[in-house]
C-alpha cells in the first residue's frame, strides 16, 4: 500500500512537472499543457503504426527503411506543438544528424490519448488515395505530402509530441500533434521536378548498404 502510493505520488509529480515545464516554455495565450516526453508506450505506438504503413505500401516498396525513435527529434516535436500551430517551420529545423526533418501535423478533436499513434498516422497515410507513384502527375490536385512523409524509403527516425491548445492557429479543435522525421521526405530536384518517396520492387531487394537487413518486408541494419 505504502509502495503503492508513493508510486502515484511520483507519478503525479512527473506529470505536474511536464505541465509547468510546458507552461513555462510555450505560448500562454493559446497552449494549455502537452505530456513530455511522452510514455514509452505511445512513442513505440507512433513508430510501429508508421512502420506499419511503411511495409504495407503499395505498390510494395523495394528499399523501405525501417523507422526508430529519436529523443533527440521528440524534443524538436514538442518545441513545434507548444507554438498551438499548424504552419510548417521554415527554414526547416534540424538536429546534430541531419540537416533537415520533415513534419507532419495534426489539429482536430481529441482522439481517445491511447489511440492518437495509430489514427492520426492513418488519417495522414490515407491520403495514398490521392497519390500515383506510376503516374504523372503523382499526386491528383490534392493533399499528398504527409502520405509521402511517411513512407519516404530513406527517413529513418521519429519523433512526435501531443498537446492541447486553447484555439490553433490555421487549424481547429483543441488537440495539436506532430511527428518530425529525419531525414525529411518530400524532397525535390532541381527545378521542381519530383523525387519519388520510395523505389518500386520486391521488399528488400533495393536495400542501402548500410541497412542491408531484411525485416518484416524492412531494411535494416546489421548492427
Amino acid at each position: 500500500m505504502h509502495v503503492a502510493f508513493i508510486q502515484q505520488a511520483a507519478k503525479i509529480l512527473l506529470i505536474c512537472m511536464s505541465v509547468y515545464w510546458s507552461i513555462a516554455h510555450g505560448n500562454p495565450g493559446s497552449y494549455l499543457y502537452s505530456f513530455y516526453p511522452l510514455p514509452e508506450y505511445i512513442q513505440n505506438e507512433f513508430v510501429q503504426a508508421h512502420n506499419q504503413h511503411r511495409k504495407d505500401v503499395q505498390p510494395v516498396a523495394s528499399n523501405m527503411r525501417q523507422l526508430y525513435w529519436s529523443d533527440e527529434i521528440a524534443e524538436k516535436a514538442f518545441e513545434f506543438v507548444r507554438k498551438c500551430s499548424v504552419y510548417h517551420t521554415y527554414p526547416a529545423m534540424r538536429t546534430s544528424q541531419w540537416a533537415a526533418l520533415g513534419e507532419n501535423v495534426y489539429a482536430g478533436n481529441q482522439y481517445w490519448f491511447s489511440e492518437i499513434p495509430t489514427k492520426v498516422t492513418s488519417d495522414w497515410y490515407s491520403e495514398c488515395e490521392f497519390y500515383n507513384i506510376t503516374g504523372y502527375p503523382t499526386c491528383s490536385g490534392r493533399q499528398c505530402g504527409h502520405y509521402k512523409q511517411i513512407v519516404w524509403a530513406n527517413t529513418r527516425q521519429i519523433g512526435c509530441a501531443i498537446a492541447q491548445c486553447r484555439d490553433i492557429e490555421g487549424g481547429y479543435g483543441s488537440t495539436l500533434v506532430a511527428c518530425i522525421y529525419g531525414p525529411a521526405g518530400n524532397e525535390y530536384y532541381e527545378g521542381g521536378i519530383e523525387i519519388l518517396p520510395y523505389l518500386v520492387g520486391y521488399s528488400c531487394s533495393q536495400c542501402p548498404d548500410d541497412a542491408s537487413v531484411c525485416i518484416d518486408k524492412l531494411c535494416v541494419s546489421p548492427t
